[in-house]
C-alpha cells in the first residue's frame, strides 16, 4: 500500500525475497570446486584433475542439488542439451567416471541411473557458497549485513563462472548469480549510504546500473547520494541517466522518482 517504491516495507520485502536458501553448513569441507575465474577442484587443499573436462560441470550441476539426486536424463539435458544420442550418454558415463577417479568412488553415489553427493562426504562450491552466504548476510542488519554481503560478493567477484566452453545450465545458472549479486549489491549499497559510507555507497551502485542500467531504483538511489554529498550537479546527472536508459524502451522515469528529484532539488 505504499505509494513510494523505495520504502521501509520494500526493504523488507527485498530482504525476505533474498533468504530462500538454507544458511547452514552440514559436513566439514574436505572437497572444494572453485568456479568463478576458474576451474579448480581440491582435496584438502590440493588440487585434483579430472582427466574429462565436462566432470567440472557434472560436480558444479551436482552440488547445486544439495544433496538431493539427479536422474541421468536430467543430466543429459543440463550438460547436453538437446543432445540425447548415445554418444553423449556415453560422454556423460566417462565424465562421471573420470570424476569419482578423481574424487573416490564413495564421493558420488550412483543408484537406478540417479546420481548425488555423498551426504557423509563436504563437498563445497563456490557457487553454492556465495548463494548461502548471501542468504546469511540477509538476516542480519545495519553494518553487520553489510560487512557480510560485501564479503560475499568478494566470492563472485573473482571472474566468470565456470570459464571456458560451457553447457546451457552452465549459462543459465551464470544469469541467476549475476542477479543474485546485482540484488546483494544494491542492497549493501542502500546500507552504506544509511551508514553514511558515501563514497562506498556510490561505488556500488554504479556497479549496479553498468549491470542493470534499466533498474530504476538504483538511479534513485544514486540521486539520493548526490544530494548526501552536497552536489546537485550529479544528482541531475544520476536523473537524466536514468532519463536516458529508460529511453531505449521508449519509456520515462515513473512519478516516485520525479518527485525524489523535486524534493532533492528544493
Amino acid at each position: 500500500a505504499e505509494p513510494a517504491s523505495d520504502s521501509p516495507w520494500h526493504e523488507i520485502g527485498r530482504a525476505l525475497r533474498s533468504q530462500g536458501v538454507a544458511a547452514t553448513a552440514g559436513v566439514e569441507t574436505t572437497i572444494e570446486l572453485l568456479e568463478f575465474g576458474c576451474r579448480v577442484i581440491t582435496i584438502a587443499g590440493r588440487e585434483v584433475r579430472p582427466r574429462i573436462g565436462k566432470s567440472y560441470e557434472l560436480l558444479a550441476y551436482l552440488a547445486t542439488k544439495r544433496g538431493a539426486p539427479a536422474d541421468r536424463n536430467e543430466l543429459l539435458e543440463a550438460l547436453f542439451g538437446e543432445r540425447r544420442d548415445e554418444s553423449a550418454r556415453a560422454y556423460l558415463r566417462q565424465a562421471l567416471h573420470r570424476l569419482r577417479e578423481a574424487l573416490g568412488e564413495d564421493v558420488i553415489e550412483v543408484g537406478n541411473r540417479r546420481w548425488s553427493l555423498a551426504a557423509d562426504v563436504g563437498v563445497s562450491s563456490e557457487s553454492v557458497r556465495l548463494e548461502r552466504q548471501l542468504a546469511e548476510a540477509a538476516r542480519l542488519q545495519g553494518d553487520d549485513r553489510l560487512q557480510a554481503t560485501l564479503q560475499a560478493l568478494e566470492i563472485y567477484d573473482r571472474g566468470e563462472y565456470l570459464p571456458g566452453p560451457r553447457a546451457n545450465w552452465a549459462d543459465e545458472r551464470q544469469q541467476h548469480l549475476s542477479e543474485l549479486a546485482t540484488e546483494a549489491r544494491y542492497q549493501a549499497a542502500v546500507l552504506a549510504l544509511g551508514a553514511g559510507r558515501y563514497d562506498e555507497s556510490r561505488r556500488l551502485v554504479g556497479e549496479v546500473l553498468r549491470e542493470e542500467p534499466l533498474r530504476e531504483a538504483a538511479w534513485r538511489l544514486a540521486m539520493r547520494i548526490a544530494a548526501a554529498l552536497g552536489n546537485d550537479d550529479r544528482v541531475l546527472s544520476a536523473y537524466r541517466g536514468c532519463e536516458d536508459a529508460l529511453a531505449e524502451l521508449r519509456t520515462s522515469p515513473s512519478a516516485s522518482t520525479r518527485q525524489l528529484l523535486e524534493r532533492l532539488r528544493r
